[in-house]
């Protein structure tokens, strides 16, 4: 139960047929990546709620329950073993009920990290330039930012239904154990976002 309220805890500090389009702006590095993910998932996916979404979790991986404890939004919350690595999965924003959105991912992303910065009073930075990452057709801005500490990755994606969700790696300090490195999150993240149905 401690380690539970402990990623809760931690999961809040870092944190939430589509039309959408990328701003036209110079700079913006665009990555091609194969759907194949590199790493080993779990068997039994996460449906999102308006079942738009399926997400496969890093297999040994487990989805907490937090039942009506969980922030609103929340899709998933998942763990690794050794409680050094949580995954998440909100709903940034709902679809419009009478029509299809009509978003710019990378304003999306801004609006992702300002809501991050928001809530941390300031005390981020971002890591790194907003990124498109197209996995087939499915395409992703992709973003880091720091406490200082500890790198986050973040993913913002558009599903079928317009629904507006980010994906969320971070690295947790619930027990005396060093996180993976950064280049073992960086596979992990991507090897999720690659698995990611929608």
């Amino acid at each position: 139960m401690r380690e539970w309220v402990l990623v809760t805890g931690a999961w809040l500090a870092a944190s939430g047929c589509a039309f959408w389009h990328m701003s036209e702006q110079a700079g913006v590095v665009v990555t091609e990546l194969t759907p194949e993910p590199g790493i080993l998932l779990a068997e039994n996916p996460v449906f999102s709620p308006a079942g738009d979404l399926v997400i496969f979790l890093p297999r040994g991986w487990f989805a907490l329950d937090l039942g009506e404890r969980a922030p609103a939004g929340t899709v998933v919350v998942g763990v690794n073993p050794e409680y050094t690595l949580a995954l998440t999965v909100v709903l940034f924003r709902r679809a419009p009920a009478d029509t299809a959105g009509q978003y710019d991912l990378l304003e999306l992303a801004r609006q992702s990290f300002a809501r991050h910065q928001a809530r941390s009073a300031g005390a981020l930075r971002l890591s790194n330039d907003f990124n498109v990452v197209r996995v087939g057709m499915k395409s992703f801005v992709v973003y880091h930012f720091s406490d200082g500490g500890r790198t986050v990755q973040v993913a913002v994606f558009v599903s079928s239904l317009g629904t507006v969700y980010e994906l969320a790696l971070f690295p947790l300090s619930l027990r005396a154990m060093e996180p993976p490195t950064e280049q073992e999150r960086e596979r992990m993240f991507y090897g999720v976002l690659r698995a990611l149905q929608f």
